[in-house]
C-alpha cells in the first residue's frame, strides 16, 4: 500500500495569529495591483489575429440566454470544440456585454492575476517541504519575489492582451491549481478533507485539459512532483508504481487520440499539409526556438518582442550553424537536471518542467514555428528555479532583495511599454513588419489592417511588398490587393488582381465574384457573365453566385433567366434576404419593364 510521507502541510504549521494572514492578504493584492496596473492600457486593445475567428464570426458564442443548452452550444460547436471550458468562457463574455472588448480583456487580466496567486501558494508549498526548507529556508519572500517577477514578466503578453490566448492562461490557471490541490491532498492529515482535495485536483486537471491540449502533461508532472519532493527519489517507490506510471502514459495516450484522432500519426503527418516547412526541419528548428525562449527569459526587452517572428528553418544539422550547438545544449540541460537531481532537487525539476511542457507545441506537430505565449506554463517553475538559485549566491537579504526589485521595476517597465503597442492594431502590425522585414505574412497582415482603417493607398503598398517577398497565400493577397485597388478606382489593375487570384485559386468564389463585378462596373457585360457561369459551372450550388448572375441579367432585360437564377439563390439560401427583394423587383420589372443600365454593376 501506498504509505503516507513524513510531512504534512506546512501551511499548517504557521502560529494562529493574524500576522501570517495579513502577510499573504498583502502578497495576493500586491500581485493583483501589479497585473491590473501593468495592463491597465490593454482594456481598449482591439481583436487580433485569431480573435476574428473565435470571437467576431463565431455565431455560437452569441449567448442571448444562460442555459445550459446555450453553454454547450457555445462550448463544443466553436471552431475548436475540443477546447470547451475556453470557448464557454468567451460565450459568457458575450453574454453580458457583447463584443464590447473592455470585458473580454478584463477577464484575461483576472486569469492572470488568479494564476499568479495560485503560483505563489504552489511555490510557497513546495519551498516549504522539509527537503527544501533546508536550503532555501522558510520565509515568503522567495516564492513572492519569484511570483511577481513571474507576474510582470514581459514574456507573458501575448497569454494577456491577445484576447485568444486566454486558452493558453486558463489551461495554465487550471494545470497549476490541480497540482496544488493534489500536493494538499498529500499532506492532509484529515481523510474527508484529502478525498475532497483529489476530488477537486480532477476537476482542475479535466478544465485546465478542456481549454487546451498542452495540458496533456499534468498526469506526468504530478507523478515527478510525487517522486521528487514527496518520496525523495525512493527508486523502490517507484518500481512498486508501475501501474500508475502505466497510467500516466495511458492517459496521455488517450488523450493523444482524443484530440488527434484514431490514426494521431496520420493526423501529424496532415497537420504539415498548409506548411511551407517539413516535420524534419520543424523538429530541428525547434531546439533552436527553445534556445531563443531561454533567451527571451532571461532577457525580455521589448525590441526582442514579437507578435509575428521571422525564424529561420534549420533544414539541417548545419543549417544554420546554430543548429546544432542548440540540439547540444538543449541535451546537456537536460543531462544538468538528471545529474542535479539528488542535490539540487528543486533546480532540476524546474529544468524538466521547462523543458517538458514545451514538448507537445514544440515538437512534431505541424502548428507555426514559434509564438510568445507557449512559454507561459513552461516559465512558472523556470522563474522559480532562476530565484532559488540566485538566492544561493545572493547570500545578503538586502542584496537578493535589490536584485530582485531591479529585476522586478524593469520588467514592469519593458511589460507596460510593450503594452502600449498592443493598443492599436496598425501599431502593433508595423512593429512585426519592422522586426520581421521579410516575412510576406507580416506585410500582408499590416496591409489588411490599413485596408480596414481606409487606408487604401499604403495598404496596396504592402500588399505588393508581401508578393515580392514570396508565394505565401499569393491568391489571398491577390484578391485583397485587388480590393484596395477598387476602392481606389482602378479598375484596370483591380481586374489584373482579381484575375491572377482567380488563376491561382479557380476555386474560390469569391476571387470570381468579385472579378465579375469590376469587369461588370467597366461595363464588359458578357466577360463579367463568362466568368459568373463558369462560378456556376464548377460550383452550381453557390447562392451568392446565382444572385449575382440574376442582377446581371436583369440590368440587360433578361427576366425569365434572371428570374430563374434569384429563385434558385433562394432555394439554395432560403434567408436570403437581397435575393427574396432581387426576385420581386425581376417579377415587378418583367411586368413593366424598365429601361436597361449600361453600365451595371453587382454586389
Amino acid at each position: 500500500m501506498n504509505q503516507e510521507p513524513k510531512i504534512s502541510d506546512p501551511s499548517n504549521k504557521s502560529p494562529k495569529t493574524v500576522i501570517p494572514y495579513l502577510r499573504e492578504l498583502f502578497i495576493v493584492l500586491s500581485l493583483a495591483l501589479a497585473t491590473v496596473v501593468l495592463y491597465s492600457n490593454t482594456l481598449d486593445s482591439p481583436i487580433m489575429f485569431d480573435d476574428w475567428r473565435h470571437i467576431e464570426a463565431n455565431p455560437q458564442i452569441r449567448m442571448t440566454s444562460l442555459s445550459w443548452t446555450s453553454l454547450k452550444k457555445a462550448a463544443f460547436d466553436s471552431p475548436i470544440h475540443t477546447r470547451p471550458v475556453a470557448n464557454a468562457s468567451l460565450a459568457l463574455n458575450y453574454y453580458f456585454h457583447e463584443y464590447a472588448l473592455p470585458g473580454y480583456h478584463l477577464v484575461n487580466i483576472l486569469i492572470h492575476v488568479a494564476t499568479g496567486v495560485i503560483l505563489y501558494f504552489l511555490f510557497q508549498i513546495t519551498l516549504s517541504l522539509p527537503n527544501q526548507r533546508q536550503q532555501f529556508g522558510a520565509s515568503a519572500w522567495l516564492p513572492y519575489a519569484a511570483a511577481l517577477i513571474w507576474i510582470v514578466h514581459p514574456l507573458h503578453i501575448q497569454s494577456v492582451t491577445y484576447i485568444i490566448q486566454r486558452m493558453n492562461s486558463l489551461a495554465a490557471m487550471f494545470y497549476i491549481m490541480s497540482l496544488l490541490l493534489y500536493i494538499k491532498a498529500r499532506l492532509a492529515a484529515d481523510r474527508r478533507w484529502k478525498f475532497l482535495l483529489f476530488g477537486s485536483a480532477f476537476g482542475a486537471a479535466v478544465l485546465a485539459l478542456g481549454s487546451k491540449e498542452n495540458a496533456a502533461t499534468l498526469p506526468f508532472f504530478i507523478l515527478l512532483y510525487e517522486w521528487f519532493f514527496l518520496q525523495d527519489l525512493d527508486g523502490a517507490w517507484l518500481k512498486k508504481r508501475l501501474l500508475p506510471i502505466a497510467g500516466v502514459g495511458f492517459v496521455l495516450v488517450l488523450v493523444a487520440v482524443l484530440y488527434l484522432g484514431a490514426h494521431p500519426i496520420d493526423a501529424i503527418t496532415a497537420s504539415y499539409g498548409i506548411r511551407d516547412f517539413t516535420m524534419y526541419e520543424r523538429v530541428l528548428t525547434e531546439f533552436r526556438v527553445v534556445v531563443f525562449y531561454v533567451g527571451l527569459l532571461f532577457l525580455p526587452y521589448p525590441g526582442r518582442l514579437n507578435l509575428d517572428h521571422d525564424f529561420m528553418l534549420s533544414t539541417s544539422l548545419v543549417t544554420p550553424l546554430t543548429t546544432s550547438p542548440s540540439i547540444a545544449a538543449l541535451a546537456g540541460l537536460f543531462l544538468l537536471a538528471v545529474m542535479l537531481a539528488k542535490k539540487q532537487r528543486l533546480v532540476s525539476f524546474c529544468i524538466l518542467w521547462f523543458l517538458g511542457n514545451l514538448v507537445i507545441e514544440s515538437s512534431v506537430y505541424g502548428i507555426e514555428i514559434i509564438f510568445e505565449h507557449r512559454t507561459y506554463l513552461p516559465s512558472m517553475m523556470a522563474v522559480l528555479g532562476i530565484v532559488a538559485i540566485s538566492s544561493r549566491w545572493l547570500r545578503k537579504i538586502w542584496l537578493q532583495a535589490a536584485v530582485a526589485g531591479t529585476v522586478i521595476l524593469l520588467f514592469s517597465v519593458w511589460t507596460y511599454q510593450r503594452n502600449m503597442v498592443w493598443q492599436d492594431e496598425i501599431t502593433l502590425r508595423r512593429d512585426s513588419v519592422a522586426k520581421s522585414p521579410n516575412k510576406p505574412r507580416a506585410h500582408a497582415i499590416l496591409a489588411n489592417a490599413l485596408e480596414r482603417n481606409n487606408e487604401f493607398a499604403e495598404a496596396a503598398i504592402y500588399y505588393n511588398k508581401a508578393l515580392g517577398l514570396g508565394p505565401g497565400n499569393a491568391d489571398q493577397i491577390h484578391y485583397n490587393l485587388g480590393n484596395v485597388l477598387l476602392q481606389q478606382e482602378k479598375f484596370d489593375e483591380a481586374v489584373s488582381q482579381f484575375a491572377t487570384a482567380v488563376n491561382l485559386s479557380p476555386n474560390i468564389n469569391l476571387y470570381r465574384l468579385n472579378l465579375a463585378y469590376v469587369l461588370a462596373l467597366q461595363g464588359k457585360q458578357a466577360e463579367a457573365e463568362a466568368q459568373l457561369q463558369e462560378l456556376l459551372r464548377r460550383h452550381p450550388g453557390d447562392a451568392r453566385g446565382h444572385n449575382n448572375y440574376g442582377i446581371l441579367l436583369m440590368s440587360q432585360g433578361r427576366f425569365e433567366q434572371a428570374i430563374y437564377h434569384f429563385k434558385e439563390a433562394v432555394r439554395q439560401r432560403p434567408n436570403y434576404r437581397q435575393a427574396r427583394f432581387n426576385l420581386d423587383a425581376a417579377l415587378r420589372q418583367k411586368q413593366q419593364p424598365s429601361p436597361v443600365r449600361k453600365s451595371p454593376g453587382l454586389p
